[in-house]
């Protein structure tokens, strides 16, 4: 008898150990493994804008392709996080630009994560409303008689005057504007002053955006190609001009202000009080930036956009000049400088980074420029020191041109061969 309640004994510790292993085995929750990329095929107007595409990875991941008219915002991330067996999801917003073709257009990309790889394919459209404008002076009558006097969009080949771009001011309903393939070099003073249009394709062949072409303008986005070499005085005055390519979607990523690879001069107060203007990048090309060009962009009421962080200068910088008060107002606070290619600086106009508490600055010129120390503040709430980094064999050149304290804001100096800041 007490063999068999011994026997029995072992058998129900048994079986209990058996379920416990068993409950503790289900405990545990599956290994996640997952790699999603929706949609993988967009279509998007002619008149450009922004995708989005939303991955979700278990691994970091890459994306490769595109062309120039597509930029993703992003072409790496990490792995996704993981809650049980959810997979959190990441997203890809890409910029568009118009499309100034009379076809459509597709860009492809390839995301990879280690093992795997999905395609995604973006086709673009093309405007609808195409004019071919003839005779100078006859925009208005042609779309009277086509029934476009309120149509939302338009492209329009052919030769246009004066009185062709005082009409469209007066097409209320007029949202996005397409004028590559109109043959001019200059357009009239103020051609876009106040209008109400968002977003333009200026020509193609267009070698100098004139003085108030845009002043005080509800144009957001400017697609200028690279012929433009000068930027007039005024020419984007207290306009909307953004450095957002979809403000309703909070994407302030890249842009809606491209600035032409060949562009040598900006002009005075060119973009002065363009509150949208939140990050800049000048090309190589550019030589002068006149007085006030960029002064006062953050100083607007109710500004629905980031302040100012930090303008860069491409490689290869071929700039001589800032002039007074360029960017006088122009930061908000601990701003950047990335001037570390510029190398051929001759001039900084007084006050030329002033009214702006700065935090670094980046020059890549030997001799200081004339001009001096181009920090000043007038009325300083409290003093404030800025890292220079400049050539070490000219810190101390540096040191002593540029040492006065300018109303409580003084330099501190450093080799920049050591404290290289990476490109933007």
């Amino acid at each position: 008898m007490k063999k068999v309640m011994k026997k029995l004994f072992l058998f129900v510790l048994t079986a209990i150990l058996i379920c416990g292993c068993s409950k503790n085995e289900n405990s545990t929750p599956p290994t996640v493994d997952m790699f999603s990329v929706s949609p993988t095929s967009l279509e998007v107007s002619g008149q450009g804008g922004s995708a989005l595409i939303y991955i979700q990875s278990t691994r970091s991941w890459t994306l490769s392709g595109g062309t120039s008219w597509c930029k993703p915002t992003e072409t790496s991330g990490d792995a996704s996080e993981v809650y049980g067996t959810s997979v959190e999801s990441q997203f890809i917003s890409f910029n568009i630009e118009g499309n100034p073709t009379d076809k459509s257009r597709s860009a492809t990309f390839t995301i990879e994560n280690g093992e795997q790889s999905i395609e995604i394919k973006i086709t673009q459209g093309v405007v609808s409303i195409v004019v071919t404008v003839t005779e100078p002076g006859t925009l208005q009558q042609i779309l009277t008689e086509q029934n476009l006097l309120e149509t939302t969009e338009l492209k329009i080949r052919g030769v246009l005057n004066e009185t062709d771009f005082d009409f469209l001011k007066t097409v209320l309903t007029l949202r996005y504007l397409d004028i590559s393939d109109v043959n001019l070099e200059e357009l009239p003073k103020a051609a876009f002053s106040q209008t109400l249009i968002e977003h333009i394709i200026l020509p193609r062949s267009l070698k100098v955006i004139s003085e108030q072409m845009f002043y005080m303008a509800e144009t957001t986005t400017v697609q200028m190609f690279d012929e433009v070499i000068a930027i007039e005085n005024r020419a984007f005055q207290e306009s909307k001009i953004s450095s957002a390519s979809d403000i309703k979607q909070n994407d302030f990523d890249n842009g809606g202000l491209y600035l032409s690879s060949k562009l040598q001069t900006i002009g005075e107060r060119a973009f002065y009080g363009c509150s949208g203007l939140y990050s800049l990048k000048f090309p190589a090309s550019l030589e002068v930036i006149e007085n006030n060009a960029f002064a006062s962009l953050y100083d607007l009421p109710d500004k629905p956009y980031p302040p100012l962080e930090y303008i860069f200068f491409e490689k290869g910088s071929k700039l001589k000049t800032i002039g007074e008060n360029a960017f006088d107002d122009a930061f908000y606070y601990k701003g950047i400088i990335y001037m570390q290619h510029c190398t051929q600086v001759e001039t900084f106009g007084e006050n030329a980074f002033g009214g702006e508490k700065i935090s670094e600055f980046y020059l890549g010129t030997k001799t200081p420029p004339q001009g001096g120390f181009p920090f000043a503040e007038l009325n300083p709430v409290t003093s404030w020191t800025i890292d220079v980094y400049v050539p070490s064999l000219y810190v101390e050149a540096y040191k002593k041109l540029w040492k006065k304290d300018y109303y409580g804001i003084q330099g501190r100096f450093f080799a920049l061969e050591y404290n290289m800041p990476e490109d933007k």
